[in-house]
C-alpha cells in the first residue's frame, strides 16, 4: 500500500560506512511512501549517495540560498520546500529509521 506520504532525510555524512544498510532500508521504504534525501555531505559522497540511491529516492542538495547555524535545518527546510506531499516524515537520525519495520509502518499509518 503506497501512501501520500513524504518521507524527507537530511544527510550529511563524513563517511558512509552505513551506506548499505541505508540503501536497503530505502529501497524497502521507496515502495511505500515518497522518498527525498537532502545531503549535505562533500562531493565526492554526494556522488557516491546519488549513484546508490539513483530510483529509490529524489536525491538533491541542500538549497544553496540557506544557511542555518545547524546544517540538518538547511536539509530539512529544503526538503519541505519540495515535498510532493501535504503530508511529511522527516527523519531525524537514519539509524532511528532503520528501526522501523514494515508491520510497525503499517499498523502506524492505518489506523
Amino acid at each position: 500500500m503506497r501512501l501520500p506520504v513524504e518521507y524527507v532525510l537530511p544527510l550529511r555524512w563524513s563517511e558512509d560506512t552505513g551506506l548499505p544498510e541505508l540503501t536497503a532500508y530505502l529501497r524497502w521504504l521507496c515502495g511505500r511512501v515518497d522518498v527525498t534525501v537532502v545531503d549535505g555531505s562533500h562531493a565526492g559522497l554526494f556522488d557516491r549517495h546519488a549513484r546508490a540511491f539513483a530510483g529509490l529516492a529524489r536525491h538533491v542538495p541542500p538549497d544553496a540560498d540557506l544557511g542555518f547555524a545547524n546544517g540538518k535545518v538547511d536539509g530539512v527546510t529544503t526538503g519541505l520546500r519540495i515535498a510532493r506531499h501535504e503530508t511529511v516524515v522527516i527523519a531525524d537520525d537514519p539509524s532511528t529509521a532503520w528501526a522501523v519495520t514494515p508491520a510497525t509502518c503499517c499498523s502506524r499509518t492505518s489506523s
